[in-house]
């Protein structure tokens, strides 16, 4: 058994002549440690080779290798580095100390032994030894938090404002969300995407916690399968998990506070399993974090359970509590409270003076025109209606088709250009005579500094092959093309030139 798990502290006590040393060993055996005795250097690796001592006891003048050697090789060993050692001598000259000291030593001891020296010294080395060795440990959990927290940092989720429920389907949700704060086990918010789920879990942490309980928000999407078990338990398996064998992981950082998986249906399976095991048995292991667990998702895990790409245990357990986000369709009386609190929110971001939806932009925004399905559609909307417009007053023409351009705007709707349907053709091979027609057009159209996006959809759709080329980005483009990612052109403003 490695001494460092023992209740006794052990003490290795090398000397060639242990007719000298029973009684010693005797009273420190009587003190409450635990002895280990070599005749030599030799025969102490030996005892090394078994168990690591809290300490060591070293004659300098001894057959073989003698301490000098003994000790030098005893802190080159990565084992015995940190191990303090004591000499025991008959030599009294400072140049015997020196060389000792210089040899690794931490103490001298001259002999004849005094005993009572001897425990005092011993005791005040353990007591350091212990101090070294928890602050060791502080320094690995300290990085194994580092390097959990490094691989989370870019996984946390937007900041949260006030919730608006002005709608019959978010008051029901408020309510809902009141009710799952006084339940315990895993909650499941599902919804579409940009519905407010992470948003919602964060609420519910809120009503739940205190400012001091931490946090932990992991996207399952951006996660790795092969890193997923590691970063979320710091281990493999749930046993080496339970053994607090493995490394530190977000159940760790999250413990006591609220651990959010986004995306869950993005999980692997491994990690799903292990998960669903530490929900079965957390109530019991007492030497494991405890977390509270809020899992979002757009899907219907009990069907993908079904499909056979969902754990169906894990389905189980996340369906003690669920809260389903209603979308905009059903939130109709929160879309100007939304609108305005989004716009507020991006003026103080930019630093612009503050922005005001004019009537005919709130009656823009409420129309059946308008299908924004999400809070995260609402507020991109808004924000390009403030990048456009020429002052603080958004009209309803920024909410529908962005700019508004000086003079009369000429509209070109792409999708209706038969060169455009050409190059949108399957059949049509992408070649070099594809991509000079393409530039070509763009090259007529646009002049430069006179280009506006008006719409906001994907490129990749409208323009299959050429997704390397050009990404769109919903602002003033001063250049003919300048395009940024994960979105689409369906039409374009060119305003006339002075």
């Amino acid at each position: 058994m490695n001494s460092e798990s023992s209740e006794k502290r052990t003490i290795l006590a090398v000397d060639d002549k242990l007719e000298n040393l029973k009684v010693l060993i005797k009273y420190l055996e009587d003190s409450g440690f635990e002895l280990m005795v070599a005749q030599s250097g030799e025969e102490a690796f030996n005892h090394i080779e078994r168990v690591i001592p809290d300490l060591i006891l070293l004659d300098i003048l001894m057959p073989g290798i003698d301490g000098y050697e003994t000790c030098r090789r005893l802190k080159e060993k990565d084992s015995t580095k940190d191990v303090p050692v004591i000499f025991m001598t008959a030599l009294s000259a400072t140049m015997d100390k020196v060389k000792g000291f210089e040899a690794g030593a931490i103490d001298y001891l001259t002999k004849p032994l005094q005993h009572e020296e001897v425990l005092a010294r011993v005791n005040a080395q353990m007591t350091i030894r212990k101090y070294q060795k928890h602050l060791q440990e502080q320094n690995i959990l300290l990085q194994q938090k580092y390097t959990a927290l490094s691989a989370l940092i870019q996984m946390e989720a937007p900041a949260t404002g006030p919730i608006i429920a002005e709608s019959s389907a978010m008051r029901q949700t408020l309510k809902q969300i009141t009710e799952l704060s006084q339940r315990s086990g895993p909650t499941l918010i599902t919804g579409e995407p940009g519905t407010g789920r992470v948003y919602m879990a964060k609420k519910l942490h809120e009503r739940v916690s205190t400012d001091s309980v931490p946090l932990i928000i992991v996207d399952c999407q951006r996660v790795e399968d092969h890193e997923a078990s590691k970063l979320l338990f710091g281990a493999t398996d749930l046993q080496e998990f339970i053994s607090q064998a493995g490394g530190f992981g977000a159940l760790h950082l999250a413990d006591q506070g609220t651990l959010v998986l986004t995306n869950i249906e993005n999980l692997d399976m491994e990690s799903q399993e292990i998960l669903s095991l530490y929900l079965e048995k957390s109530a019991e292991e007492k030497n494991i974090p405890h977390i509270r667990l809020i899992a979002t998702t757009s899907e219907d895990v009990s069907s993908l359970a079904e499909a056979g790409r969902f754990l169906p245990k894990l389905a189980e357990h996340l369906a003690t509590n669920t809260l389903k986000m209603p979308d905009m369709r059903k939130r109709k009386r929160d879309i100007l409270p939304l609108a305005r609190l989004f716009l507020a929110e991006r003026d103080q971001r930019f630093g612009d003076d503050e922005h005001r939806l004019k009537k005919a932009a709130e009656h823009a925004l409420l129309s059946g025109q308008y299908r924004r399905r999400n809070a995260d559609e609402l507020r991109e909307a808004v924000e390009f209606a403030a990048l456009f417009a020429d002052g603080p007053e958004i009209t309803a023409e920024h909410i529908f088709t962005g700019p508004k351009s000086e003079g009369t705007p000429f509209d070109y709707n792409l999708s209706k250009v038969g060169l455009i349907q050409w190059l949108q053709r399957s059949e049509t091979p992408v070649n070099i005579l594809k991509s000079v027609v393409f530039v070509s057009f763009f090259s007529i159209l646009v002049e430069p500094n006179s280009l506006y996006v008006h719409q906001r959809c994907t490129i990749t759709g409208l323009f299959p092959g050429y997704k390397h080329l050009f990404i769109l980005h919903g602002t003033h483009i001063p250049k003919p093309f300048n395009f940024s990612i994960n979105t689409s052109i369906t039409k374009i403003t060119k305003k006339n030139s002075k």
